[in-house]
Order: C-alpha cells, then sequence, then structure tokens
C-alpha cells in the first residue's frame, strides 16, 4: 500500500493506491531536509553555510517500483509542489502543515529544490532575498528539471540557487538492487549551487598620495542583461540562461530600487595611506548578476569619484570602462562565479624637467688701440 499524508490546518488526507506490497502497522516519518550550498555578503551565501532564514522551494515526485526498484510507472505524481521549507530552529521542514515518506517500499521520491523560495521574504536581512518569479512562471520540465521564463533581475542581492537533484529516495531499505540512487536514514541533503554571477568592486589608489583626499562617490554597471529565461541542466550542477535586455545597476551607493540599503551606504573616502606600500581601499559589497557574455561596447561600468586636497585641483571626475577586453577574448559571467575587478585610482603628479639653453658665441668688435 502506498501512502502519502498531508497535514495542513489541523484538516488530514490520506492517498492511497493498491499495489502488492501490503505494509501493516505503518508509522508514517515526516520528510525534513538539511542543507549545504557551494562556496560563494548580505543575503548572499559564502562558505557553504545556507542562511538559516531563507526559506527554500521544493517539488517532490513520486514513482512506483518493481521488485528490483525499477521505475514502472510512466507518470510521475506531485507530491509537493512549490512547498515553502523554513528552519524550525532544530530543522528543516514544510512551513505550513507536514510531508510524510511513503511506506511502501516500492515507492520513491525525487526531489527538486530551489532557493530563495517564491514571493519568501528574508527577515533577517530585510528583502534581499525576495525573488521574483511567479508561481505561474516557475514549472518543472522534462525530467522534472526546474524552468521558468521572463525573469526580471530587479534585486541585485537574490542569491538564486538550485540544489542537485536528490532522485529516486526511499526512506526504508532497498532490496539489494542499486538502481535507486538514494536510500534517506533521516534528513533529505540538498547541495546548493549558485546559478548567478557575484561581482565585486574593489578600489584603491596606485600609491599614497599625502593630504590628498579620493571620495568615491558612485559606481554603476551598465548595458547589463537583467532578463532571462532559465533551465536547470543535468550535466553538471548549474542551468541554462538565455539573458536579454539591459539595465542600469547603481551597486554603490546601492540605490534601493534595485534591492540595496542606502543608509550605510553614502560615498566614501579614500583614507590617505602614510605608508607607501599601504594603499588606500574601498570593497563595496558584492551584487549578483544574470550570467551572460560580455560583449564588446555594451557592459560597461562608471565610476564617478572626487578629487581634493593640498596641491590638488579640487574636481570631480568620470570614467567609463568597458568589461570586454579584445575579440580574441571571451569573456562569461557564469554561474557560481565570484568576480572580484579591482579598480585603482591616481595622480599624475606636476614634475619639471628644468634645462639651460647654451650661451650663443658671438663676436664682438674688434679695437686697436695704439700708443
Amino acid at each position: 500500500m502506498k501512502r502519502f499524508m498531508l497535514f495542513i490546518a489541523m484538516v488530514g488526507f490520506v492517498a492511497t493506491s493498491c499495489s502488492k506490497t501490503i505494509v501493516k502497522d505503518e508509522v508514517e516519518t515526516a520528510i525534513s531536509f538539511s542543507t549545504e550550498s557551494a562556496k560563494l555578503t548580505r543575503a548572499i551565501v559564502q562558505d557553504g553555510n545556507y542562511l538559516t532564514t531563507q526559506p527554500f522551494g521544493v517539488f517532490a515526485y513520486s514513482h512506483q517500483l518493481d521488485d528490483n526498484d525499477r521505475v514502472i510507472d510512466a507518470n510521475t505524481t506531485k507530491v509537493m509542489d512549490t512547498v515553502q521549507v523554513a528552519h524550525t530552529g532544530t530543522e528543516w521542514k514544510s512551513k505550513v502543515g507536514s510531508y510524510y515518506w511513503p511506506n511502501d517500499p516500492n515507492t520513491s521520491l525525487d526531489f527538486y529544490a530551489y532557493s530563495p523560495a517564491i514571493n519568501a521574504v528574508n527577515l533577517g536581512v530585510v528583502n534581499h532575498q525576495k525573488m521574483t518569479v511567479t508561481e505561474n512562471s516557475l514549472r518543472q520540465v522534462d525530467n522534472g528539471a526546474l524552468s521558468f521564463e521572463g525573469y526580471t533581475h530587479s534585486n541585485m542581492y537574490v542569491d538564486f540557487m538550485v540544489a542537485t537533484p536528490v532522485k529516486g529516495a526511499k526512506y526504508s531499505t532497498p532490496n539489494g538492487n542499486q538502481n535507486v540512487q538514494s536510500v534517506i536514514s533521516g534528513q533529505v541533503p540538498l547541495s546548493f549551487h549558485h546559478q548567478m554571477t557575484q561581482v565585486i568592486f574593489n578600489v584603491t589608489t596606485d600609491k599614497a598620495y599625502n593630504g590628498i583626499t579620493f571620495q568615491i562617490q558612485k559606481i554603476t554597471l551598465k548595458g547589463i542583461n537583467n532578463t532571462a529565461s532559465y533551465v536547470q541542466d543535468y550535466a553538471d550542477s548549474y542551468g541554462n540562461w538565455t539573458a536579454t535586455g539591459a539595465a542600469e545597476y547603481v551597486i554603490f551607493p546601492a540605490e534601493a530600487v534595485n534591492g540595496g540599503v542606502a543608509a550605510n551606504e553614502t560615498p566614501k573616502d579614500l583614507t590617505n595611506a602614510a605608508n607607501a606600500q599601504t594603499f588606500a581601499t574601498l570593497t563595496t559589497t558584492g551584487v549578483t548578476m544574470i550570467p551572460q557574455t560580455i560583449a564588446d561596447n555594451i557592459q560597461k561600468f562608471e565610476i564617478v569619484y572626487k578629487i581634493s586636497g593640498t596641491g590638488v585641483a579640487t574636481e570631480t571626475v568620470t570614467k567609463e570602462v568597458e568589461f570586454f577586453v579584445d575579440a580574441n577574448t571571451t569573456v562569461q559571467w557564469e554561474p557560481n562565479k565570484k568576480i572580484t575587478y579591482t579598480v585603482k585610482i591616481g595622480l599624475n603628479e606636476i614634475t619639471f624637467a628644468p634645462s639651460v639653453v647654451a650661451w650663443d658665441p658671438t663676436v664682438g668688435n674688434e679695437y686697436t688701440f695704439q700708443q
């Protein structure tokens, strides 16, 4: 007997279907999860520690198996459909209601997870992690792969991640055949991988300039693809993006319109370094961008800074630079890549090259005196 049970608001239902295996005295075991993430601050996950404040979404499908643990049903039954999973303080489980493992040893489950959960707010870090994909556009395609279309990257702190699928999972011990991929003895292990590109700017002076202040006022990314479609790829841990559009992202001071919190991100001074070996520096918070190809004269960054101090005219400088290198070098912003760009600011000191014009030898008049 195959059985799943879902409790929501104290109302339960049991879905059953017949199989040749009869299970007696069944004990329902709740489905729970364990998390980890690929190393990659804000709401962007780093060091492999999944944020306990960030709910994720889960799809789960059941398969009917034969006595050799081979899948025999042509279609899958959806058991969990974009279910939000949250941390209770002790474990990861469904945010609303409970889901249970089938007791039937001839039934297995496939799990597909993504983060952040649709429309889930990260209460620990304002709402940086709110995903703008709608439930209607998020779906499972061939073999259950995660897919969505028409995504607009309006929040540059969304750390969109997809977990490696857990397929053929059974809570009970298999009957000796290894066609079942995963035997779960407790929590479903989910290994999340970053699907975005993280971009960081490090701004520094090329040497110490005593008495001079460089104030970083603005850093803007320009011509960045901001809309895309996504399909999960089973060939590796990362999906395929089709990116289009062109947008500007003010990454410093971070604009609230793109997910930033500007309260503590006013223009910054690069403090003068007394030692020429100690460069003044400023590192902006990393932001996430849709993976894309960097093309000639398309993706650029603009930096605005003010110069003031002793021996220099006070002025505001604007520099616009292409990310593109040359036609022989293909540059990609790829999933799970953490790219740090370093911008060095300097001055051309006024120096002199003195010289002396040689005397012009000239023969004067000759004077002769006789006694």
